[in-house]
């Protein structure tokens, strides 16, 4: 979270949520263009500013109870079936399958890509752990590095934030705090 304010009058209260450290003018216009909530300098600030208040101790509370699933994850056991489970969730190959067979069931592309995700799973779970954080970090991995994206500016940040990386994480999650049981 992050608020800036002019103190001068030239710039409203505003606040929200950059990744990135505000460090001199320049990243202090950056954040100012990208913060969504803001307040003129009026006599109802103090009302805005109350209501935005209490919305972010609820974004605080749900961040809090997603913090608490990410420790719970990273203390339980990752099974083969887990893997499974997830892999084919996200490119609907089934690992189990043979490869000769899965060649006849799935295309080439398919079957890249449960590799790929397959791969970064196994290196996540390498540094993270055999867990099923581990599991969850190895899907993330592959959506920020490795799923193939179009050939065009911002196009890996676009699908991570609003495309097919997101929905792939955030399916990959809920269908993880499904596997287990929390």
């Amino acid at each position: 979270m992050t608020g800036i304010n002019g103190h001068d009058g030239t710039t409203s209260l505003k606040w929200g949520a950059v990744n990135f450290t505000i460090c001199c003018s320049n990243t202090f216009a950056a954040a100012k263009g990208k913060l969504q909530n803001s307040a003129r300098h009026t006599q109802s600030i103090h009302d805005r500013v109350e209501r935005s208040i209490r919305e972010i101790e609820g974004v605080t509370i749900q961040e809090k109870t997603i913090f608490e699933q990410f420790i719970r994850l990273s203390e339980i056991p990752v099974t083969k079936h887990n893997i499974a489970t997830i892999v084919k969730n996200v490119t609907g190959v089934d690992i189990d399958t043979p490869r000769s067979k899965a060649e006849d069931i799935y295309s080439t592309y398919a079957i890249n890509r449960a590799g790929e995700l397959t791969s970064s799973i196994a290196s996540e779970m390498q540094s993270k752990g055999e867990t099923l954080w581990g599991l969850f970090s190895g899907v993330t991995h592959y959506t920020s590095h490795v799923m193939p994206t179009p050939n065009r500016d911002n196009a890996r940040l676009e699908s991570k934030y609003v495309g097919s990386g997101a929905d792939i994480d955030n399916d990959a999650f809920a269908s993880i705090i499904k596997l287990a049981h929390i």
